[in-house]
Order: C-alpha cells, then structure tokens, then sequence
C-alpha cells in the first residue's frame, strides 16, 4: 500500500533506512520482513493480475498501467498501457500471465474467482487464452475526499450534495458516496471509483472528463479539481506517465475550484428566513414611521401656480416632436442650430451595468418610466443598458416603457 518504502542513493544512508523500514513494518504489520529491489528513476508501473484454476490452468487478459499515483498509491489507471512496444508487451506476458481491468475484456473477474474456487476450471467458464482479446480502452480514476491545494489533506463533515456520473460506458464503484453521509478521519479516504470505457484513449479519456463534470459533491473537498488537472496535462494526454509524474510536475496543482453559488445562495436564503437580515440599517424597527412623501412634478411652464403634471401620461414634449412632426432632416438640422449644450442621461444603464443592479430591477424602472419623461423632458437621449448601449430621444423612450 505504499508503506514502509525506502529510496537510497548512497551507500552510507542504507542502514539507517533500513532500520526505519523495519520499524514502520512491524508497527503496521506486525511483520519486519523486507524486500530489497533496484530503484528505477520515472519508471512505468504496470501491474500483473492472474486468472488461475485448481487444475493448473492460467491466463492473462493483458496489460493495465498505474503509473500515475501519489505517494505510491493509485491515482488514475489506464488499461491497456500505451506506447508499450509489442516485444515488451510480450515479454511481460511471457514471465507473468497477466490480468488487465474487466473493462477492456468484458469479464466479471469476481464472478468467474468464486466458480474456480467453487471447482470449476478455465476452459469450463470458456476462458482460454486464444478466446481473449483486448476491444476497448479503459481508464479509472480514483475520487477521493481530499484538498490537493492542501498537499492532500483529507477532508471531514457531512456530504450535503451528491450527484454521481452515470451513462454508458461508466462504471462506479461507491463506498460512502451519498447525501448525508458523514466522513471521519478514521478511515481511507476514497470516496469512488470511477471506471470509463472507450474505444480508444482518447475517447476514454474524454468521457472520463466527462464523468468528472457529472459529479456534484458539496459539504466535503474532493480531488476532482486535482483530476482535472491531470486529464488536461500533455503528459498524461500523450499516454506518458511514470511513477513520479505527480511528484515532478508542479503545474498540476494549479486548481481551478467551483464556486458553488447555488449551495451559498441557499444558506444565506435559509439565515435570513431563520435569522432575520444582518446587514446594518435592516434590523429593528423601521426607522420610517410616517408615509412615504411622494414628490410632485410641478408645471414647467408655471411652477408656482400651475397645475403639477399627471404622472400616469407620459410627457409629449421632447426632441422627439422634431422627427414625429416633421422629418429625420428637421431633426438634425434642429440640432445643429440648437445653442446650448444637449444632455444625455446615463442612469439606466448604470443601473444594469454596475453595482445598482443589484437593487434597481427592469420592473423597477417601468414603474418610474412616466416621472422620468417628465424629469428629463428637456434632455436629448436617454441611454439604456439592458442589452447593449442605445440612445434615442427621451420622450420616445419613455413613451414606449410607458406603454
């Protein structure tokens, strides 16, 4: 499982890594037994897994690459290993009958492991070494509850959202994926496996990304955004790895996180039902305690005695007249000829397009379209940014809210 591994590169650190192995092994296993190899730097990590019955029968249902781990423990796997030369290939076959993933064979491993130990031999169960043959690619990766940008550290609380990948060519095996449950520190971390099958790498690896979009996981950190990053990588890309890719490659951990806006959204809607608001100048009383005073639009024409305008009529006068009663030409020439400063107004559109729109709703402005024509009457063009930036002259403007 990773434990209790050594590298030493010079003779005088031999003993001591030695000691501290055999240590690290008794306390785990109760056992100091050691095994002593060539250490290979960046190599490939290919597993071999056998299929055997009591009768002597063996086969292998080829190759699968786990090269890409942390820490000596499985990351993403890959079945059948790539840019492995066909003499390699064959060798590897011939000193360990070996056993790839049932994804790219279409046999239940499992299922066929409890017929031999129940008696039954391979040829029974139709599993000869000339009936096998690879037909697809697969690739597993491993979803953990763990912060990559936190050098892996495993993460606890309850799982409040689980959504899970699905479809064909798909497989998941679960273990305490579900909404609800709850996740210690007293166990692996693993949270699924996930198994995508293609009919090549990189369609393999595509619905992998898929899959990884598929999974909604809130309440927990997991290291989906982590896998992301490796699917990405050219390396990995390029069917590439080796044992210390994740180690050598920095770049890996530059994350992209979600923002998970739908589950804050949610707990700030559930405080303010529960709680109240908290934002000052909302809580307590309202400091209000007569009516809203409603402003007037007086006349322009007699602002002292005459009658204020009726704000449920737009206003009818404007630049506008200019084009309705006579001509686009008129219009222009109007323009030209006018001797003061025209003045365009730009509030609307910084209501959609800067901090007021979070307070100042299109139905907002409907209701004060007919206050405004009159306000603004003697400006030129209103500008609107609803979906783009448009000026036209007010009253017109306001006529068509209006309406």
């Amino acid at each position: 499982m990773g434990g209790g591994m050594r590298v030493v590169r010079e003779q005088s650190d031999f003993q001591s890594a030695f000691e501290r192995a055999v240590s690290e092994a008794k306390s785990a296993f109760g056992d100091g037994t050691l095994f002593i190899e060539r250490f290979l730097k960046c190599p490939r990590h290919i597993e071999v897994q056998l299929l055997a019955d009591a009768q002597g029968n063996t086969i292998h249902l080829f190759e699968h690459d786990c090269s890409v781990q942390r820490r000596h423990q499985k990351v993403v796997e890959v079945a059948p290993v790539t840019h492995l030369p066909k003499e390699v290939r064959q060798a590897i076959f011939g000193d360990a009958i070996k056993l790839a993933k049932k994804e790219i064979i279409g046999i239940d491993i499992v299922a066929a492991q409890i017929q031999i130990a129940a008696g039954t031999t391979l040829p029974q169960l139709g599993l000869t070494q000339d009936a096998i043959a690879k037909c697809d690619f697969a690739i597993q990766c491993h979803i953990t509850t763990e912060d990559a940008a936190q050098g892996f550290q495993p993460d606890t609380g309850k799982i409040e959202v689980y959504r899970s990948a699905g479809g064909n060519g798909v497989r998941l095996d679960a273990s305490s994926g579900f909404a609800g449950a709850q996740i210690t520190p007293y166990y692996d971390s693993l949270l699924v496996k996930c198994t995508v099958q293609g009919t090549s790498y990189e369609v393999a690896r595509r619905k992998m990304l898929r899959a990884l979009v598929e999974f909604h996981t809130r309440g927990v950190k997991t290291n989906i955004p982590f896998l992301f990053r490796l699917l990405t990588h050219d390396i990995l890309i390029g069917g590439k790895t080796f044992t210390t890719f994740i180690d050598n490659t920095p770049d890996l951990f530059k994350l992209v996180q979600t923002q998970n806006r739908a589950q804050k959204l949610l707990g700030y809607l559930g405080d303010l039902a529960v709680n109240g608001s908290s934002i000052k100048g909302q809580t307590g009383e309202p400091g209000l305690k007569t009516d809203i005073v409603v402003p007037k639009l007086q006349s322009r024409e007699d602002p002292v005695n005459g009658p204020p305008h009726d704000p449920y009529q737009p206003c009818t006068v404007g630049w506008r007249n200019s084009i309705v009663e006579q001509c686009p030409e008129a219009f222009a020439k109007a323009v030209r000829d006018y001797p003061g400063c025209l003045i365009m107004d730009t509030t609307w559109r910084d209501a959609h397009q800067s901090l007021l729109a979070t307070r100042l709703r299109t139905i907002d402005m409907l209701n004060i379209a007919k206050e405004t024509s009159y306000a603004l009457a003697n400006a030129y063009s209103l500008e609107s940014g609803v979906a783009q930036p448009s000026m036209s002259p007010c009253t017109s403007f306001m006529k068509i809210l209006g309406n």
